[in-house]
């Protein structure tokens, strides 16, 4: 069984994986399993009320969880996949309790074959303790005492800066933060 196969087998069992991204290494869970979703926020010893940005495998996936109007749509197609978390406003079908759904689509080729492998989305939050450095590395993850339940090891990655958080929920972009990605 391959990294893949294996990520998507954990994931399925409400389990954490480590992946890594275009930015730094994730943690992904099914944000349809609440239990997944709290063992998420435990290891991460962050609370459930800050979002958590997923991953969708294209814009279309997005638009069943999240409000796409057509501006809105553009800005996207513009600058996706690449390092951007865009805020949107969340579709009644929204499996989590934030104001906003955080879309990521890395231009990255592991969060692109697990997409493919699941058919479905997942969580994409950075891998590291709440409020400690973002993990470049699975032994930078152990040194902060994070053990998710399987990684995808791809070794140490380019310190590459965060994604850009944008805002475009009132139709209009608002960086929230500035991060890798450079609005198109």
């Amino acid at each position: 069984m391959n990294d893949i196969d294996a990520a998507k087998k954990y994931i399925q069992e409400g389990k954490v994986i480590a992946f890594p991204s275009d930015t730094c290494y994730g943690l992904a869970v099914d944000p349809t399993n609440p239990e997944a979703m709290q063992r998420l926020y435990a290891l991460k010893s962050r609370s459930p009320e800050k979002a958590v940005s997923i991953i969708f495998p294209s814009i279309n996936a997005a638009k069943e969880w999240a409000k796409v109007p057509k501006g809105t749509e553009e800005i996207l197609k513009s600058n996706l996949p690449g390092p951007f978390t865009f805020l949107l406003t969340p579709t009644p079908a929204y499996p989590l309790n934030t104001e906003a759904v955080a879309i990521r689509i890395p231009d990255n080729p592991h969060t692109k074959k697990l997409s493919d492998v699941l058919g479905s989305s997942y969580t994409a939050t950075s891998a590291n303790i709440s409020n400690e450095p973002a993990c470049y590395s699975p032994s930078e993850m152990k040194v902060q005492g994070l053990h998710p339940d399987f990684i995808i090891d791809a070794g140490e990655l380019p310190h590459n800066e965060p994604s850009t958080v944008i805002d475009l929920r009132s139709g209009e972009p608002v960086i929230v933060r500035e991060g890798s990605g450079k609005l198109q």
